[in-house]
């Protein structure tokens, strides 16, 4: 072998060697949401609550001594990441001054993906956008004993999301990435008059939700029907319904 056969041949091997060192043993982590409020339909899954179907949060109001309170409730069990399905919610205040009134200004949504793979993990599905639709108030009136209740319904295979996810949309795909929740992030922005001085200022403030989709799917194969109940990595057990 000549010496420039073996340098070519050296060449090659160090920089395979310097592949495999920066690509083969490497993976993206992705975010961790244990941190966050969760509302769960899994079914025989660790960590899952199933009976967890309502949260409440008490958010800070920025250079105010009352809190914004929102309750989140699902429509049903079976939530499904590729269906359109209905997150209902309420907003008041805790702890407002009778000096001061709180109108909302307006209230945004996203509603993204959750998956333990980075390629999937954070793709946006749906927003949403909810505003006074008159002009006889300033917002939407709320208070202690005056509750905002809205509606959110969440798509489930609109364009834009067919585009982003590349693959065929089923719920089956879905899990088998390891998508499990929906991740919803909330700005709302408050109107807060002072009646004293009539003076307003305008505050916002955020949280974050995530329901998690119900984890079992019903097949059929060879006429026999079988129950996938997945796992957050994308694995699964298959059991005879």
């Amino acid at each position: 072998m000549t010496v420039d056969k073996k340098k070519k041949i050296g060449l090659i091997i160090a920089t395979g060697a310097l592949v495999n060192l920066l690509t083969g043993c490497s993976k993206e982590i992705v975010d961790d949401y244990s941190d966050k409020d969760l509302i769960s339909t899994n079914i025989n899954i660790e960590n899952s609550d199933f009976a967890k179907k309502t949260i409440e949060q008490k958010l800070d109001v920025n250079g105010e001594e009352f809190k914004v309170v929102l309750n989140f409730t699902k429509d049903d069990d079976n939530w499904r990441i590729t269906t359109d399905k209905t997150l209902n919610y309420e907003i008041k205040t805790e702890g407002l001054n009778e000096n001061k009134e709180v109108y909302i200004d307006n209230i945004h949504m996203d509603t993204s993906i959750v998956s333990t793979k980075a390629a999937y993990n954070g793709i946006i599905q749906d927003n949403m956008d909810d505003r006074i639709h008159n002009t006889l108030m300033l917002g939407i009136p709320v208070s202690d004993t005056n509750t905002f209740y809205g509606i959110n319904i969440i798509e489930g295979k609109n364009e834009e999301f067919k585009d982003a996810y590349g693959r065929q949309i089923t719920e089956s795909n879905i899990l088998a990435d390891g998508i499990y929740a929906n991740k919803i992030d909330i700005v709302i922005d408050l109107l807060i008059k002072d009646k004293t001085t009539e003076e307003i200022r305008c505050v916002s403030v955020k949280t974050t939700l995530l329901v998690e989709a119900n984890n079992e799917i019903t097949i059929e194969e060879n006429g026999k029907t079988y129950i996938k109940t997945y796992n957050r990595d994308g694995s699964y057990k298959k059991n005879r319904e």
